[in-house]
């Protein structure tokens, strides 16, 4: 049997839509909507187990992640963030802004000396 050629291109368009699908629904991201939508698929093609991998051990679960902190940003890292979050498409821009908190964090405890660089506004 001959198979057929993988259309990269219309993979890459495929994954584009899933993405901007998941950026206007981040609701389907959540473990109990995955696990309907796997339960779902499985009864869809007739499997036992879902097509879809699991969720990645590194990633937390919206039950992990229960606080929720809001700040303002410069347009300028606003542009940064999106530029790393087209470089690593696998990662959501939350995700990355996560990281930069955790990464940030480690940095100033190991120096706190760089909260006194140019650009980081005081305490009113």
């Amino acid at each position: 049997m001959k198979r057929r050629p993988v259309d990269l291109a219309a993979v890459k368009r495929a994954r584009a839509d899933l993405r901007e699908l998941v950026r206007q629904h981040p609701e389907l991201t959540l473990p109990e909507n995955q696990a309907r939508l796997s339960r779902r698929l499985a009864e869809e093609f007739g499997q036992e187990e879902s097509p879809m991998p699991a969720r990645s051990p590194r990633r937390k679960t919206a039950a992990e992640l229960v606080q929720v902190v809001h700040f303002r940003v410069t347009p300028e890292d606003l542009v940064r963030l999106g530029a790393l979050a087209e470089r690593f498409p696998m990662f959501s821009r939350n995700a990355l802004s996560r990281a930069a908190l955790r990464v940030g964090i480690a940095a100033i405890e190991g120096n706190p000396s760089l909260l006194l660089e140019p650009g980081i506004p005081a305490k009113k």
